[in-house]
């Protein structure tokens, strides 16, 4: 960081390539935070496609640290740059498309589905004005996904047999191959929905033998799943199981659905208390997806409750506390549990120190 900031004071140039390299190396948040204020420096001492390459980085910094209107002020800001050199010299379209894909992918998460449609859509159209079939595909997955999301299958399922038949023709590495398996996962999870199981099976078995012959745990982990729901209950149980010896290293969203089905094992075998557990820690792991990434493909809500049903009282503690502080319903939070009485007590200003790891350890 310092280099960066003798740079800055020396060759701005320089700070410039330095910024973005050092932002597209890292994910540490710390350095991502460190690195926001002097991007904010070299943006305001360049112009151009240099302003409009820290902009960017910018904009995809606070994207990664959840700072979503930040995030979208240096796209939008981006944007504006690159519409304006567009209009004196085509090679910049490039760098527009990929401002609108990034915005796309900012709203998505945002959960403002129109918004991202449209910019998906108008980097569809620079994309496709300036022949960049290759960069297409990633923008129709994303475009699919979207759709898939708000229950548009016909549209999601076209879309992404697009971008199959596109990234098909730019094979060149692993990542490609994994890529074209998290396509064939993506349709098939819509199979799934319209009970087309046979043309899902297939799918989920063709990107199964890509993820697992070249080591992709947290794509292999996803269609293990989608494929668990396929198979009869003991085969079933042994992917579950298999995927619970896993799970720790994988990301919020796909914790939650193995935990969710880990529930409904436990549920169906009687044992109720472990059914529980395992609802509270998918509702859990569900919510910390919706929040930060925009995922909601597991129901927190109805976990929470299927948790409170099968015993576990403090899981209506910690869904009442996420309605009234995250999403401002008028419900009152119930102290006498002890993880409502933390939840109170902490959101009152006091110091809390667990004896466990959660609030739920006794």
């Amino acid at each position: 960081m310092n280099e960066l900031q003798e740079l800055l004071k020396n060759d701005v140039s320089k700070a410039v390539e330095k910024f973005v390299e050092i932002a597209n190396s890292t994910v540490d948040t710390f350095t991502l935070s460190s690195l926001t204020n002097i991007g904010e420096e070299i943006a305001k001492k360049v112009d151009g496609h240099s302003k409009g390459r820290v902009l960017g980085t910018l904009g995809n910094i606070y994207y990664s640290l959840g700072r979503y209107e930040d995030a979208e002020k240096a796209y939008l800001d981006t944007l504006n740059l690159y519409l304006d050199l567009s209009k004196k010299d085509e090679k910049y379209m490039y760098y527009l498309a990929g401002v609108l894909f990034n915005l796309g992918n900012l709203y998505q998460v945002r959960r403002r589905y129109e918004d991202a449609e449209k910019a998906y859509r108008d980097a569809i159209n620079v994309l496709e004005h300036v022949n960049a079939e290759k960069e297409l595909a990633a923008v129709l997955v994303s475009l699919g996904i979207l759709y898939a999301k708000v229950g548009h299958s016909t549209n999601a399922e076209n879309v992404l047999k697009k971008a199959f038949e596109i990234k098909r023709k730019y094979v060149r590495s692993k990542d490609d191959l994994r890529e074209l398996g998290m396509i064939l996962n993506n349709i098939a999870a819509i199979y799934l929905e319209e009970g087309r199981n046979d043309e899902a099976r297939i799918l989920l078995e063709r990107a199964l033998e890509v993820f697992e012959k070249y080591g992709f745990i947290e794509e292999m982990a996803s269609v293990l799943h989608n494929l668990s729901s396929l198979l009869d209950d003991e085969e079933g149980e042994k992917i579950i199981r298999r995927l619970e010896g896993i799970e720790r290293g994988l990301s919020p969203d796909l914790r939650a659905k193995i935990k969710y089905s880990s529930a409904k094992i436990a549920e169906r075998k009687g044992d109720f208390s472990k059914a529980a557990n395992y609802y509270l820690d998918a509702a859990c792991l569900a919510f910390i997806a919706y929040r930060n990434y925009g995922q909601g493909s597991v129901n927190f809500i109805h976990c929470f409750d299927k948790a409170k049903k099968l015993g576990m009282d403090e899981a209506d503690a910690i869904k009442t506390a996420i309605l009234r502080f995250y999403f401002g319903a008028n419900v009152e939070l119930e102290s006498e549990s002890r993880a409502g009485s933390l939840i109170t007590r902490a959101l009152s200003g006091e110091d809390i120190k667990l004896e466990g790891d959660t609030l739920l350890d006794e």
